[in-house]
């Protein structure tokens, strides 16, 4: 899973410095946010690159079939597994969203036992000419963006686009594509990924949803997962955590 400009992988190198892939508990990382000798793209080298996914740990076969989910979505748009990445808590166990306070993964579903509130399975690819191939294709599928789209099957109403800084769909596609990433609950009705059917079908062998990014570079998701670890930190050092 190593990338470009990764830190290195090796258990031993982790070992060395105090930090040991697979170990997912919030009092773990509240001791490496805390404690200040681990930079924030450090934590996210541990708790998000070099460590199998939560979601899969407790499955049977959980190795094999992260692999297999992985490979499925690399191969159905023309890439390798190590261009596809499950980020979010269904990769570290909890959500590492400043907002969410380190939420565990179903941490929702949990107390509802509703299947709404199941933890989505969040997956980054990361390629630049699956990234530029689909900015042709939704250039064309828009008549080279000239077609608007103020709702989706996504956000069909006011109330499902309270999140967003933007009041048009289409405006949150716009804002993404200037920061170099698709997302793909932002494009218009009837446009679909090359992936489709593979989500489709994991979706449901895992019972819940898929939500997937397309960043056109590593830097791009990096700095990303930086940013929030980076919040976490500051919220862990005040005891918000």
């Amino acid at each position: 899973m190593q990338q470009p400009n990764a830190a290195p992988s090796s258990t031993a190198t982790n070992a060395s410095n105090g930090l040991q892939p697979g170990v997912y508990t919030k009092s773990r990382i509240k001791e490496h946010l805390i404690g200040g000798k681990y930079s924030a793209e450090a934590l996210f080298q541990l708790y998000v690159v070099q460590t199998r996914a939560h979601l899969f740990e407790g499955r049977p076969h959980g190795a094999a079939e992260e692999m297999q989910f992985r490979s499925a979505l690399a191969t159905s748009v023309g890439l390798t597994i190590n261009e596809v990445f499950i980020v979010g808590s269904a990769q570290t166990g909890f959500s590492t969203k400043p907002t969410a306070k380190l939420r565990d993964f179903d941490g929702e579903f949990k107390k509802t036992s509703k299947r709404r509130d199941k933890s989505d399975v969040d997956v980054a690819i990361v390629s630049a000419r699956y990234f530029d191939q689909l900015h042709r294709e939704i250039y064309k599928f828009t008549a080279g963006f000239k077609n608007s789209w103020t709702t989706n099957v996504y956000y069909a109403d006011d109330e499902s686009m309270q999140h967003f800084d933007l009041p048009r769909v289409d405006a949150n596609f716009y804002q993404y594509l200037a920061r170099g990433w698709f997302r793909r609950d932002l494009v218009p009705d009837e446009f679909n990924f090359a992936f489709k059917n593979v989500v489709d079908d994991w979706k449901n062998r895992l019972d819940r949803k898929i939500s997937v990014a397309i960043y056109r570079e590593w830097s791009l998701l990096r700095d990303y997962q930086i940013e929030s670890f980076k919040l976490l930190k500051d919220d862990a050092l005040k005891g918000y955590l």
